[in-house]
């Protein structure tokens, strides 16, 4: 009985000790998301001192260690070979603690950011699977919706710790990346949780752009389609089809003058009409190529990942499709990909 009793008694102690930890990591992050704007803040004996930036035309605001520096162009392109390089990198003397930011040109709604932010956790750890998620979560500032997570990754410089988040900015979506040494991390993850937690978004909508964001509306209400009927459809020449879930997806080709036009329609399994994309014109926003365009394919958990070919070379960014509302989600850099499905599981269909 003594020893069943040291044992329970053991368990709580535990259970205690986990949450004192927790309440000490939110009361931590609340004192330095107080302090950030006010004066500098010590970690591990060392003292950082923010200083306030404002970026993409004053629209984005954020706080960094006021001794960081802009990293030069040729550093970025050396040390993101293999990935979306960010547009902006803010890093300290010792090149060891990074903070970058880039935007995509691709259109995003507020509701789909945890869905794009879970399709970029879940590739990542997909092509990496000795790399860990050691967290996600959500929130709101300035009426714009946040989505995060944080992971480790291997570096010519060693482990590396990553905090990721993304929002939108003017309905592109804006990525901001925060990461150190893996050994740093437990200094440095409150403070990167701090400046993330203490961005501020400004989306200015000028009167123009508020009577073409309407139209823009009133064309996806009503949307000019090119095939309505189903029989006309399947009548049509088939480049690929992909079935995902409850949605069956045919890319077909159509003859208008000289142009190959590409379309993307999804059927239901019922056979009724949902949705299409005139690939050609507007449903990537960025023209294939006039030239006998190929399109790939292929279902990437419950989204289409689609690639735009040439017929002789190789597409450079490929594009995460919603099978339900046919809009693009998120774009990935194609050769990253080929390369990372190759390494893993072989070479890749698109």
């Amino acid at each position: 009985m003594e020893y069943l009793d040291k044992r329970i008694a053991k368990m709580v102690n535990k259970s205690n000790k986990k949450e004192k930890i927790k309440k000490t990591w939110e009361e931590q992050l609340a004192e330095i998301i107080k302090t950030i704007p006010k004066s500098s803040i010590n970690l591990g004996n060392e003292d950082f001192e923010l200083k306030e930036l404002l970026l993409f035309d004053d629209r984005f605001s954020i706080y960094v260690p006021k001794k960081f520096t802009e990293m030069p162009l040729e550093h970025i392109k050396q040390k993101y070979i293999h990935e979306l390089k960010p547009q902006l990198v803010y890093e300290n003397e010792k090149r060891t603690i990074n903070i970058g930011f880039f935007v995509i040109e691709e259109k995003i709604e507020q509701s789909q950011i945890i869905e794009i932010r879970n399709i970029m956790k879940n590739s990542f750890i997909k092509l990496n699977p000795s790399s860990k998620i050691f967290d996600d979560g959500e929130f709101t500032i300035c009426e714009n919706k946040i989505a995060y997570y944080s992971f480790d990754s291997a570096a010519l410089d060693g482990q590396i710790f990553n905090l990721v988040f993304i929002t939108s900015l003017d309905e592109k979506m804006l990525v901001c990346n925060l990461n150190c040494l893996k050994k740093d991390m437990e200094k440095m993850k409150p403070l990167f949780y701090g400046i993330m937690k203490t961005t501020k978004i400004k989306n200015i909508i000028l009167k123009e752009k508020e009577e073409v964001l309407e139209k823009q509306i009133d064309e996806q209400l009503e949307p000019i389609q090119l095939v309505f009927d189903q029989k006309q459809l399947l009548n049509l020449p088939t480049i690929a089809t992909l079935s995902i879930r409850d949605y069956n997806i045919f890319i077909c080709k159509n003859e208008n003058g000289d142009t190959p036009l590409n379309n993307m329609y999804a059927l239901n399994n019922e056979g009724e009409f949902i949705w299409s994309i005139n690939l050609v014109e507007d449903g990537i926003n960025k023209p294939l190529p006039n030239k006998n365009p190929f399109i790939g394919i292929e279902k990437r958990g419950e989204f289409a990942l689609l690639g735009l070919d040439e017929e002789e070379s190789l597409a450079e960014i490929g594009y995460y499709i919603g099978v339900s509302t046919g809009k693009v989600l998120y774009s990935m850099n194609m050769e990253k990909l080929r390369s990372d499905d190759k390494r893993t599981r072989g070479e890749g269909n698109i």
